[in-house]
């Protein structure tokens, strides 16, 4: 059997879901695989508890605006996400009641890519999530959207009006 080529202490993470993310990349971006896909030497994978909710956060501009320099720029643009760097990430811990927003979120998300459909409503949604969770403040939200120049308007408008409906109590999943 082709496993036996080497002795592989955490085979059997492969076959679990997992978040994937490459070691070297132009844009951070994370995937999630319940599929049983198998890595080459050149990806990570993370497992356990909380998956969709961490994928959401990775994948959020919050995070690339914070922690994109943490990771060591390469020739051509591309970023080295490091292993070490990934464990010192500060995530917050959140009740149920919103960690299951994230993973319906998130679901949704997977499930229009798998299509090749536009995900940038259920993305803006996220970073307004992420955003109240991290306590910004109106101004450091415009501060970390106006760092995206692609951002459009429209994307911009709804992650604000997101933020806001979090803040009155009128965040709507839209499912």
């Amino acid at each position: 059997h082709w496993s036996n080529l080497r002795n592989c202490a955490y085979l059997e993470n492969f076959e679990k879901p997992k978040i994937i993310y490459p070691n070297m990349v132009k844009d951070l971006s994370f995937t999630y695989d319940e599929e049983g896909y198998y890595l080459n030497d050149k990806c990570f994978l993370l497992t356990g508890d909380s998956l969709k909710y961490l994928l959401a956060v990775f994948n959020s501009k919050l995070f690339r605006f914070c922690f994109e320099d943490e990771f060591p720029e390469l020739q051509g643009n591309a970023r080295e996400i490091k292993g070490f760097v990934m464990k010192e990430i500060p995530i917050k811990v959140v009740e149920s009641k919103e960690e299951k927003q994230f993973d319906i979120l998130t679901t949704k998300i997977l499930s229009l890519k798998k299509d090749k459909l536009d995900t940038s409503f259920y993305e803006n949604k996220i970073d307004a999530l992420v955003f109240h969770l991290y306590g910004l403040t109106e101004t450091e939200m415009i501060q970390v959207l106006d760092s995206f120049k692609g951002l459009s308007i429209k994307d911009r408008n709804q992650v604000q009006n997101e933020f806001w409906a979090i803040a009155n109590n009128r965040f709507n999943l839209e499912l």
